[in-house]
């Protein structure tokens, strides 16, 4: 009879955890299926006004999807033209995405998820908003989730130093109508909420908290992250003409390459390295928004 009742008990639960399932991928597609439609709206919206308000209901969207049940490894495999990132780690997960405005100008918006435990389901939800023009190139200072420069993120590179986790994460920021810039930055969970910035990029002229490139609006600048070496490879970046030195709109590739590369827990900067002809395996397609 135990063994019997024990029987049906588990067949039960099996149901049931079925059930529960099926039922929230039903709701996550539904949400998903929402937000390929705003994102379409957001893209081909005429106005700043339109684009917004897309941008609004993306918001709305994403706030219900994060705080749905299985959202945290949902593939989201429909949702195109934003930035859907997880880490290798599975810890970190962003939504990412930005309006680009008439102006040229963009405003920027990131939720993070984050697990501290991977065993566990408890999940960490934080916003950032950038609805000001680019206003802070610092690489000195620490920034917080009310106080960021506003990118779209592209890549997440997970690393581990002393019992702690860090994320230096790639990204790509529509500056204004001259100029483009990309960052590499690093992304740390404190007790007091999310921090960026650690004082781990060296090279011959000091440590930085983050590393910025700016560059004309005119020219594609690559920066990429191997990880067979352990190294994030960029253009190095030269003015088009002597003269124009110190002016970032006339800046763009002089056909030689410069990296940071990994070691104990410090990104250190090269210059001039050697890189193969062809696309890194860690290649990804990325959207860029200033090609509207």
């Amino acid at each position: 009879m135990f063994r019997r009742n024990l029987s049906t008990l588990v067949c039960f639960l099996v149901l049931f955890l079925t059930i529960s399932n099926t039922y929230g991928n039903e709701e996550m597609k539904s949400l998903e299926l929402q937000m390929v439609s705003v994102l379409k709206d957001l893209r081909s919206a005429q106005d700043d006004a339109s684009r917004r308000s897309s941008s609004e209901a993306l918001l709305t969207l994403l706030r219900e999807a994060v705080n749905t049940e299985g959202c945290f490894n949902y593939p989201f495999e429909e949702v195109k033209g934003m930035g859907i990132l997880m880490s290798s780690d599975r810890k970190l997960k962003l939504f990412n995405w930005n309006v680009p405005l008439e102006d040229q100008t963009h405003e920027y918006h990131c939720l993070i998820l984050h697990r501290p435990e991977k065993k566990s389901d408890l999940t960490n939800i934080y916003e950032l908003h950038q609805t000001r023009p680019f206003f802070d190139a610092s690489t000195s200072k620490y920034l917080s989730d009310d106080y960021w420069y506003g990118a779209l993120y592209y890549d997440i590179i997970t690393h581990e130093e002393r019992n702690s986790t860090s994320y230096t994460l790639l990204g790509w920021i529509g500056k204004d109508q001259l100029t483009t810039m990309k960052v590499i930055d690093v992304l740390q969970f404190t007790k007091r909420g999310i921090r960026f910035g650690a004082p781990i990029f060296k090279s011959d002229k000091g440590t930085d908290k983050r590393f910025f490139m700016e560059y004309s609006n005119e020219v594609n600048v690559s920066l990429k992250y191997h990880s067979e070496d352990e190294r994030i490879v960029f253009d190095h970046l030269s003015p088009r003409a002597r003269g124009l030195e110190g002016n970032m709109a006339f800046y763009g590739p002089d056909f030689t390459y410069d990296a940071f590369v990994l070691e104990k827990g410090k990104w250190l900067y090269q210059r001039d390295v050697y890189i193969t002809a062809g696309k890194s395996k860690d290649d990804r397609p990325f959207f860029n928004p200033g090609n509207r």
